[in-house]
């Protein structure tokens, strides 16, 4: 479920324009001329949206059209104030007398990318919450309210943004939710030199937040990722030639993704791109895309069998999510049972997938760490093929007796996701797994205490519980 707020009436992308189509966009004076272009593509994108509504594909075309055409280092969408005095400004300065990149790193916070605060332009350096404001800042500029350059930010710019977040698919928990992007962008207004714009009114600043959960309802709305259901995972796994190294690196995929709600990101890499193999007249935003390629995947190192009281277990250590993560708890190890019983080798078994893949197939002799997903020197198995495979298997399995159409229609909603989505609702209707059971089984934190408390529950016995669930109606 995702948590949409909409204030009453209000569907648009622009949300104080009620005109039918929004006006053109108009730079301030002199843009560079990429800035210029992504506002004349933006708002046309305003344009279709006025037309048909919102939809998260328009986020994603927007954020598609900075990150083409902003160059790369652009002073003027930030406007650092390298004057004021602040700590940051005075490293800016140092940098620029003294030429030694130690001070521009320090000048922006270079660290953590949740508490770095870039000077200058670039979309692959910014974490999530600054590249919604990014967002905020080219959707909604205009002469009469110019939201660009984004700094120096009035407190009242700084409102708009944050009521303007519910409408664009934040904030579903009311303030709670929006409290991180205001905090994110108070933090980069400071580090740049122009202060925090709360300092501005901080009465009036907090006067307005006590009123922002009654003014803005919290409606729940299904995320737009079809959760695949028991009988079409085995049907998938069934589909795969597992002789093959792809076809048992998807059936590995698949059991994982179900049995453990790994997320596709820790499996499947969108592009070949490895950091370890760039080479050295590689660009800087090349070697950050490259490193977010990898970043998150798992190697064989993360994997081990065990042989416990519960049966063999399959546990995958990966680092914490950002929601489960503490200064104590920077890991966490999923676990999925052998489901196997009386000698019948059960084909989605999530053990035995991994053994098979691991003793037959996986690539010897590549530099560490060595990926579960590397095929070769320079390759992956990546997620546009998966789905595509995942795909063609649905597709030849429920062939017989379903209209085409009705085929074709259940195949395009599949997703990497969709995995991930099934394992999470199949476990929910177990009344026998408790909503801690669930929240860690997903990689949620629903509130601090019953996680506190959960994790003192072994894994092979979390595993097992879990496992035990959702093998039915994947078992042959």
């Amino acid at each position: 479920m995702t948590h949409v707020a909409v204030p009453a009436g209000q569907h648009h992308l622009h949300r104080r324009r009620a005109s039918p189509a929004p006006p053109a966009f108009s730079a301030p004076p002199h843009p560079p001329e990429g800035v210029g272009s992504a506002l004349r593509l933006i708002d046309a994108i305003s344009a279709d949206v006025a037309e048909h509504g919102f939809s998260p594909g328009h986020d994603a075309e927007v954020r598609k059209v900075i990150d083409r055409f902003v160059p790369e280092g652009c002073l003027f969408v930030l406007s650092p104030n390298d004057r004021s005095g602040t700590l940051h400004s005075q490293m800016a300065q140092l940098h620029g007398s003294t030429g030694d990149k130690k001070w521009a790193q320090r000048a922006a916070n270079v660290g953590p990318r949740s508490a770095t605060y870039p000077r200058s332009f670039s979309w692959d350096q910014l974490s999530t919450t600054q590249r919604k404001y990014v967002v905020y800042g080219f959707v909604n500029h205009s002469n009469e309210f110019p939201t660009l350059p984004l700094f120096p930010l009035t407190l009242a710019r700084l409102i708009d943004y944050l009521e303007w977040l519910p409408v664009f698919g934040c904030g579903g928990s009311g303030w709670d939710s929006i409290r991180k992007y205001a905090e994110a962008v108070r933090a980069w207004s400071h580090a740049l030199g122009w202060g925090d714009p709360v300092q501005q009114d901080e009465r009036g600043y907090h006067l307005w937040q006590t009123n922002f959960s009654t003014n803005f309802e919290v409606s729940r709305t299904r995320a737009s990722i079809t959760a695949v259901r028991p009988e079409q995972v085995l049907a998938v796994g069934t589909q795969f030639d597992t002789a093959s190294a792809e076809g048992a690196y998807w059936l590995l995929c698949c059991s994982l993704m179900w049995f453990t709600a790994i997320r596709p990101g820790h499996l499947l890499p969108e592009t070949n791109r490895d950091p370890r193999h760039l080479p050295t007249s590689a660009t800087e935003k090349q070697r950050v895309a490259a490193d977010k390629n990898t970043r998150n995947l798992i190697t064989f190192d993360n994997m081990a069998v065990q042989s416990t009281a519960e049966g063999l277990i399959l546990a995958v250590r990966l680092e914490a999510s950002k929601t489960m993560r503490s200064n104590h708890h920077r890991s966490e190890t999923y676990g999925a049972a052998c489901i196997c019983s009386g000698g019948s080798r059960q084909p989605l078994c999530p053990v035995h997938a991994y053994l098979h893949y691991r003793d037959h197939f996986a690539p010897r002799g590549l530099p560490t760490p060595q990926y579960l997903a590397s095929k070769g020197p320079e390759a992956f198995h990546r997620r546009a093929p998966f789905i595509a495979a995942m795909r063609s298997a649905l597709r030849a399995a429920i062939s017989a007796g379903v209209p085409t159409e009705v085929a074709d229609l259940l195949v395009a909603q599949i997703a990497a996701k969709s995995l991930r989505a099934g394992s999470g609702t199949e476990a929910a209707g177990d009344a026998n797994i408790s909503d801690v059971q669930l929240s860690v089984h997903m990689g949620h934190k629903q509130v601090g205490t019953t996680r506190q408390f959960y994790i003192q529950l072994p894994v092979a016995k979390r595993a097992a519980l879990i496992s035990k669930r959702l093998a039915q109606g994947v078992t042959a």
